[in-house]
Protein backbone atom coordinates (compact mmCIF):
# COMPACT_ATOMS: atom_id res chain seq x y z
CA UNK A 1 0.00 0.00 0.00
CA UNK A 2 1.29 3.44 -0.87
CA UNK A 3 1.42 5.87 2.07
CA UNK A 4 -0.44 8.57 0.07
CA UNK A 5 -2.56 9.03 -3.05
CA UNK A 6 -0.77 9.11 -6.37
CA UNK A 7 -1.09 12.05 -8.74
CA UNK A 8 -2.79 11.53 -12.09
CA UNK A 9 -0.60 11.62 -15.21
CA UNK A 10 2.69 11.43 -13.32
CA UNK A 11 5.91 9.40 -13.43
CA UNK A 12 7.14 7.66 -10.29
CA UNK A 13 10.31 5.81 -9.29
CA UNK A 14 10.60 3.68 -6.17
CA UNK A 15 14.00 2.58 -4.86
CA UNK A 16 14.41 -0.03 -2.12
CA UNK A 17 17.90 -0.16 -0.63
CA UNK A 18 19.47 -3.56 0.05
CA UNK A 19 18.53 -4.61 3.59
CA UNK A 20 16.16 -1.65 3.97
CA UNK A 21 12.81 -3.47 3.63
CA UNK A 22 11.74 -6.56 5.56
CA UNK A 23 8.94 -8.94 4.59
CA UNK A 24 6.55 -10.52 7.08
CA UNK A 25 9.11 -13.27 7.78
CA UNK A 26 11.87 -10.78 8.58
CA UNK A 27 13.82 -11.37 5.36
CA UNK A 28 15.53 -8.40 3.67
CA UNK A 29 16.28 -7.68 0.02
CA UNK A 30 19.78 -8.90 -0.88
CA UNK A 31 20.35 -6.15 -3.49
CA UNK A 32 18.92 -2.70 -4.22
CA UNK A 33 15.73 -2.80 -6.31
CA UNK A 34 14.16 -0.01 -8.34
CA UNK A 35 10.90 0.23 -10.17
CA UNK A 36 9.47 3.01 -12.36
CA UNK A 37 5.85 3.46 -13.37
CA UNK A 38 3.44 6.07 -14.71
CA UNK A 39 -0.13 6.88 -13.80
CA UNK A 40 -2.91 7.74 -16.23
CA UNK A 41 -5.87 10.16 -15.99
CA UNK A 42 -8.39 9.37 -13.29
CA UNK A 43 -11.43 7.40 -14.42
CA UNK A 44 -14.63 9.41 -15.00
CA UNK A 45 -16.72 9.46 -11.85
CA UNK A 46 -20.08 10.81 -10.68
CA UNK A 47 -21.01 10.47 -7.00
CA UNK A 48 -24.41 11.37 -5.58
CA UNK A 49 -24.05 11.29 -1.77
CA UNK A 50 -27.55 12.68 -1.18
CA UNK A 51 -29.82 10.35 -3.13
CA UNK A 52 -32.77 11.65 -1.09
CA UNK A 53 -32.51 15.33 -0.12
CA UNK A 54 -34.69 17.98 1.49
CA UNK A 55 -33.82 21.60 0.72
CA UNK A 56 -35.25 24.36 2.88
CA UNK A 57 -37.34 26.67 0.69
CA UNK A 58 -35.91 29.97 1.93
CA UNK A 59 -32.23 28.91 2.17
CA UNK A 60 -29.77 29.25 -0.68
CA UNK A 61 -28.87 25.58 -1.09
CA UNK A 62 -28.41 23.21 -4.00
CA UNK A 63 -28.00 19.47 -4.55
CA UNK A 64 -24.26 18.72 -4.83
CA UNK A 65 -22.91 15.98 -7.06
CA UNK A 66 -19.24 15.04 -7.06
CA UNK A 67 -17.74 14.79 -10.54
CA UNK A 68 -14.31 13.89 -11.86
CA UNK A 69 -13.47 13.91 -15.58
CA UNK A 70 -17.15 14.08 -16.55
CA UNK A 71 -18.05 16.25 -19.54
CA UNK A 72 -21.86 16.16 -19.24
CA UNK A 73 -24.57 15.21 -16.75
CA UNK A 74 -28.06 14.47 -18.09
CA UNK A 75 -31.12 14.51 -15.85
CA UNK A 76 -34.33 12.74 -16.75
CA UNK A 77 -36.93 13.69 -14.17
CA UNK A 78 -40.48 14.50 -13.17
CA UNK A 79 -41.80 17.20 -10.84
CA UNK A 80 -44.71 17.43 -8.44
CA UNK A 81 -45.86 20.78 -7.05
CA UNK A 82 -49.15 21.95 -5.55
CA UNK A 83 -50.05 23.36 -8.98
CA UNK A 84 -49.25 20.41 -11.24
CA UNK A 85 -47.17 17.36 -11.91
CA UNK A 86 -45.01 17.01 -15.01
CA UNK A 87 -43.32 13.94 -16.44
CA UNK A 88 -40.77 13.28 -19.17
CA UNK A 89 -38.61 16.32 -18.35
CA UNK A 90 -34.89 16.49 -19.08
CA UNK A 91 -31.99 18.84 -18.43
CA UNK A 92 -28.28 18.72 -19.25
CA UNK A 93 -25.41 20.23 -17.29
CA UNK A 94 -21.84 20.80 -18.43
CA UNK A 95 -19.49 20.59 -15.44
CA UNK A 96 -16.38 22.75 -15.34
CA UNK A 97 -13.53 21.58 -17.59
CA UNK A 98 -11.15 20.48 -14.82
CA UNK A 99 -9.06 17.36 -15.30
CA UNK A 100 -8.27 14.77 -12.64
CA UNK A 101 -9.76 16.69 -9.69
CA UNK A 102 -13.01 15.62 -8.02
CA UNK A 103 -15.20 18.57 -7.03
CA UNK A 104 -18.78 19.35 -6.04
CA UNK A 105 -20.98 20.58 -8.87
CA UNK A 106 -24.35 22.20 -7.94
CA UNK A 107 -27.70 21.02 -9.29
CA UNK A 108 -30.26 23.80 -8.85
CA UNK A 109 -33.37 21.87 -7.79
CA UNK A 110 -35.38 25.07 -7.32
CA UNK A 111 -34.83 25.91 -10.98
CA UNK A 112 -36.11 22.46 -11.98
CA UNK A 113 -39.28 23.24 -9.98
CA UNK A 114 -39.72 26.70 -11.52
CA UNK A 115 -39.06 28.39 -8.17
CA UNK A 116 -41.91 26.55 -6.42
CA UNK A 117 -41.95 24.16 -3.49
CA UNK A 118 -42.27 20.56 -4.61
CA UNK A 119 -40.54 17.30 -5.43
CA UNK A 120 -38.14 16.36 -8.22
CA UNK A 121 -37.61 12.65 -8.84
CA UNK A 122 -35.44 11.22 -11.57
CA UNK A 123 -32.13 9.78 -12.66
CA UNK A 124 -28.70 11.14 -13.51
CA UNK A 125 -26.57 9.86 -16.37
CA UNK A 126 -23.02 11.00 -17.07
CA UNK A 127 -20.93 11.31 -20.20
CA UNK A 128 -18.66 9.52 -20.40
CA UNK A 129 -20.62 6.79 -18.71
CA UNK A 130 -19.32 6.05 -15.23
CA UNK A 131 -21.21 2.84 -14.47
CA UNK A 132 -23.86 0.54 -15.88
CA UNK A 133 -26.51 2.05 -13.62
CA UNK A 134 -28.02 5.50 -13.58
CA UNK A 135 -28.20 7.38 -10.31
CA UNK A 136 -31.74 7.65 -8.98
CA UNK A 137 -32.55 10.71 -6.86
CA UNK A 138 -35.42 12.45 -5.10
CA UNK A 139 -35.16 16.06 -3.94
CA UNK A 140 -37.78 18.08 -2.11
CA UNK A 141 -37.91 21.86 -1.70
CA UNK A 142 -40.14 22.81 1.20
CA UNK A 143 -40.47 25.25 4.11
CA UNK A 144 -41.80 22.41 6.33
CA UNK A 145 -40.56 19.34 8.12
CA UNK A 146 -43.09 16.57 8.69
CA UNK A 147 -42.57 13.72 11.14
CA UNK A 148 -45.17 10.95 11.17
CA UNK A 149 -45.83 8.21 13.71
CA UNK A 150 -47.84 5.54 11.92
CA UNK A 151 -49.78 3.20 14.17
CA UNK A 152 -52.11 0.29 13.66
CA UNK A 153 -55.09 2.07 15.27
CA UNK A 154 -54.03 5.73 15.10
CA UNK A 155 -51.32 7.95 13.68
CA UNK A 156 -49.84 11.32 14.54
CA UNK A 157 -48.08 13.94 12.38
CA UNK A 158 -45.89 16.85 13.53
CA UNK A 159 -45.37 19.74 11.10
CA UNK A 160 -42.65 22.27 11.90
CA UNK A 161 -40.99 25.18 10.13
CA UNK A 162 -37.52 24.28 8.81
CA UNK A 163 -36.30 27.86 9.26
CA UNK A 164 -37.51 28.38 12.85
CA UNK A 165 -38.13 24.87 14.20
CA UNK A 166 -41.52 26.01 15.53
CA UNK A 167 -44.71 23.97 15.05
CA UNK A 168 -47.12 24.95 12.27
CA UNK A 169 -50.48 25.30 14.01
CA UNK A 170 -53.49 23.90 12.13
CA UNK A 171 -51.47 22.33 9.30
CA UNK A 172 -53.48 20.10 6.98
CA UNK A 173 -51.76 16.79 6.24
CA UNK A 174 -52.88 14.36 3.58
CA UNK A 175 -51.48 11.10 2.25
CA UNK A 176 -50.97 11.01 -1.51
CA UNK A 177 -50.28 7.73 -3.27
Amino acid sequence: TMPYGLKAVADYSVVAKAGGIRDMFGRTLPVEQSVSFSTDHRLPRLVLDNQVSVLEKDADSQLPIIVNNVSKVDLKYRTVTSAASQEGLSRSYTPYDVKDIAYAYPINVRELLGGRSGIVQGEMLSQPKTSDESRWFLSQVTPFSVHVKLGHFSSLAWVTSLSTGLPIEGATVSIVE
